[in-house]
């Protein structure tokens, strides 16, 4: 039995040396030659070594999962509270995204049309009711506002603890396909999903066990549900897991960038090119490039070193009570920041992030009802195996996607703002309609259900025939939809033009000597 137990030992520990040797050397490769090398035109049999260094590191952190000492250091206990309350407010923050969804708006939009969309295809696809009633739900318009309905009730019952064992995992599952019905009609993107990952995590852990409904009806039925200030292993476990589940997105979000950039792409001018594109959006008014023109670029260093460090500590999150203390707040003011100067807002990964708060001293200044916080309960002796894989799965279904720079709903490699912009000047698009009575002004997006155009997708229209054949169609749509709402002064021509704005300079004009001119008559 012993010498079964050595052999053991020294596996895992051979495991291990080899998964430490192996992951930083084949990452230190994929830096050096850029992501293209996983698509097959850099060295070979890379992207394998890097899948299998993935598949490696969540071996490492199940060896270190079932480490007594890596618990108690890295996963200290944590209150039914504490977890009851994370999940309340996980629930809470799905449900306002389920309110403000426009599914049912995007859905009927003119320009309506299915694209490929991972785990949406499969429902669209399903054989006999699920395929019928996912393919009704996105198509009916009343149906759409019902399902949309339908998941904020599950998630606030879901919040308020109510039969959590069903309506959690139900909750998840249909907050999934809501946030899958608009983005099967545009495009991929990215927010709104963290609070899945969450809710998915938190449908398998005990978050029912206090601040709930179902501990109060516990309670009076004679059970008896753990002390909810007291903390344990337990929950602890169960904490960590909600923690690597929302930080290790952004962890890829900030690899995503430095492997991209390296550390060029915190630099001031990647940084000014980035908010300019996003000013220059064709749904945007461009209002903050006077001043983004006149900021020093020490500034844009700061904000791109900071947001970079901070998505890469999220990695952290779950591991150190001082990362939390600094990280997350970090990251909800740099979502602030770019829904000021980009006009991005992440607000629900921003509200997300007060899980990884200690709210207790709060509540004592608010003077809530909280249970006196008590002692550790007695040390555990469940075997950890169960957390360490759930721990391990959890780093690998990240790194993954990450590796194959997978973006297929809900897995994502978190490719945003990835790039680096070495050019001196910034090219964009913007939308002129022309109307019967020979009036000209600027075709808004929203207004002409154009959302699923993009900057990118216009620019490619001069260049790819198959792509301006696209827009043409888009736009033809749009515009047909626009003058069914006024026909008495119909568009009758739109022009795309392509403009190159300059990063230096005194240059003002935003829309001065287009560069060419797609014209589209109707």
């Amino acid at each position: 039995m012993a010498e079964t137990a050595a052999v053991r030992g020294a596996t895992l520990r051979a495991m291990l040396v080899a998964t430490a040797v192996l992951t930083p050397a084949v990452f230190l490769l994929s830096l050096a030659g850029g992501q293209r090398h996983f698509h097959g035109h850099g060295l070979p049999g890379l992207r394998g070594l890097v899948l299998a260094a993935c598949v490696g590191l969540g071996v490492a952190v199940a060896i270190f999962g079932v480490r007594r000492s890596f618990l108690r250091r890295c996963v200290p206990p944590a209150s039914p509270l504490a977890l009851g309350v994370i999940r309340c407010w996980t629930c809470l923050v799905a449900a306002s995204v389920a309110l403000v969804t426009p599914a049912a708006s995007i859905v009927h939009a003119p320009t309506a049309e299915l694209t490929p969309m991972g785990v949406m295809d499969l429902l669209y696809a399903a054989p006999a009711g699920v395929g019928r009633l996912s393919f009704w739900v996105a198509t009916t318009p009343a149906a759409t506002h019902a399902f949309q309905g339908l998941t904020a009730a599950l998630l606030l019952l879901a919040a308020a603890g109510w039969r959590t064992r069903w309506t959690l995992p139900l909750a998840a599952v249909a907050y999934l396909v809501l946030g899958g019905i608009p983005r099967s009609h545009l495009k991929f993107f990215h927010a709104g999903l963290l609070p899945f990952f969450a809710l998915a995590v938190l449908s398998f852990l005990p978050c029912a066990d206090a601040f709930s409904l179902d501990a109060r009806r516990r309670r009076r039925a004679g059970g008896t549900p753990p002390p909810p200030g007291v903390p344990t292993p337990r929950h602890g476990r169960a904490r960590f897991l909600v923690y690597l589940a929302i930080g290790l997105p952004y962890a890829a979000a900030g690899l995503s960038k430095f492997a991209g950039g390296g550390l060029f792409w915190a630099g001031p001018h990647n940084q000014r090119a980035m908010l300019f594109d996003q000013s220059l959006n064709p749904m945007g008014d461009a209002p903050f490039l006077p001043l983004l023109r006149m900021t020093p670029g020490f500034v844009f260093g700061f904000m791109g070193a900071s947001a970079l460090l901070a998505e890469l500590g999220m990695a952290f999150a779950a591991t150190s009570r001082w990362v939390r203390r600094v990280i997350p707040p970090t990251i909800a003011l740099m979502h602030a920041g770019t829904w000021a100067f980009m006009g991005i807002f992440f607000w629900e990964s921003a509200l997300l992030m007060a899980v990884f708060l200690n709210w207790r001293p709060l509540g004592r200044a608010l003077r809530l009802p909280l249970p006196p916080p008590g002692k550790p309960a007695e040390r555990e002796e469940r075997d950890p195996t169960r957390f360490a894989v759930a721990a391990a799965l959890l780093v690998v279904v990240s790194a993954v996607p990450w590796v194959l720079r997978t973006e297929s709903y809900p897995l994502t490699a978190m490719q945003m703002f990835a790039g680096y912009h070495a050019a001196d000047e910034v090219e964009h698009t913007r939308l002129f309609a022309i109307r019967a009575s020979g009036a000209e002004e600027p075709a808004p997006f929203q207004d002409l259900g154009l959302l699923r155009l993009g900057r990118n997708l216009s620019l490619r229209a001069f260049e790819d025939t198959q792509e301006r054949a696209r827009v043409d169609r888009l736009l033809a749509d749009a515009a047909a939809g626009a003058n069914a709402m006024q026909p008495e002064d119909p568009i009758v021509r739109l022009e795309l033009r392509r403009y190159a704005y300059p990063l230096a300079g005194t240059a003002s004009d935003v829309y001065a000597d287009p560069l060419g001119t797609l014209a589209f008559d109707l």
